[in-house]
């Protein structure tokens, strides 16, 4: 897996040797222990039981990684943009109820189509 996802980032000729592959699984794995720690952290101090993709934006911006905030939350909106095919249709409306909420001016969630008041 870390092949395809560096070889999808580079020109198609370039070669990456079995040990810069292992580099590079490594260090993925200790960003996201670091940034998992981080997240915990921030929830924790929210009183939260369960990390929030807030928590892991707040972290990334406390860690100063903010030039990777706009690319993170463009492919989490595309990942939840449409339920997983797998889905079967009763779940749907519930999956939609979770993933279409939208923040309103005082800060409430609402579902699209939720009249305000």
């Amino acid at each position: 897996m870390v092949q395809r996802l560096a070889k999808g980032v580079l020109p198609a000729n370039t070669q990456i040797q079995k040990d810069a592959l292992l580099a590079i699984s490594k260090s993925a794995t200790v960003f996201v222990n670091y940034l998992a720690t981080h997240a915990n952290d921030n929830a924790v101090r929210a009183n939260k039981k369960t990390i929030q993709p807030k928590d892991i934006y707040d972290s990334i911006h406390d860690l100063d990684f903010d030039e990777f905030l706009p690319r993170l939350q463009a492919e989490l909106e595309s990942t939840f943009a449409l339920p997983p095919v797998s889905l079967p249709v009763k779940r749907w409306t519930a999956w939609a109820r979770l993933y279409t909420h939208t923040e309103t001016e005082a800060g409430k969630l609402s579902s699209p189509g939720e009249v305000q008041g």
